[in-house]
């Protein structure tokens, strides 16, 4: 999280992984790539999955503390040792907001492993074949 000029709290990124927001709008909003956030493989493979597959929306946006409590109906976490998981709650100052969505993390990472695994058609050219000598 960091503070801006004035003073509002945005939410950038959790220690080792990026954040998606599921706005209550159907949106998924996740913080634009800049010198706090990680350019990940599983970010990257999450907005394609969504956008292409799943047909939602996705806004590479700054995510205020206030909104994701207020209009937040999921959080997702993405990165190479996370994967994908689903935030259950979050507290801030005086408030504890839950997250009870956790169909779209279910959703995206059964595509995801899927492509890696072999067990689904990788429509983006993501894996190739090792061939064994």
């Amino acid at each position: 999280m960091y503070l801006d000029a004035r003073q509002t709290t945005f939410v950038t990124e959790t220690s080792g992984a990026n954040l998606f927001v599921l706005h209550r709008n159907g949106k998924l909003i996740t913080p634009p790539l800049d010198d706090q956030i990680l350019a990940g493989v599983t970010r990257n493979s999450v907005i394609v999955v969504a956008r292409e597959l799943l047909g939602l929306t996705v806004e590479e946006r700054p995510t205020s503390i206030d909104e994701l409590c207020d209009s937040a109906v999921g959080v997702i976490c993405t990165g190479t040792a996370w994967t994908v998981r689903s935030v259950r709650e979050s507290a801030h100052r005086d408030r504890t907001v839950r997250f009870d969505q956790q169909d779209l993390r279910a959703q995206l990472w059964e595509i995801i492993y899927g492509v890696q695994t072999g067990r689904r058609n990788d429509p983006f050219g993501w894996t190739r074949e090792v061939r064994q000598s």
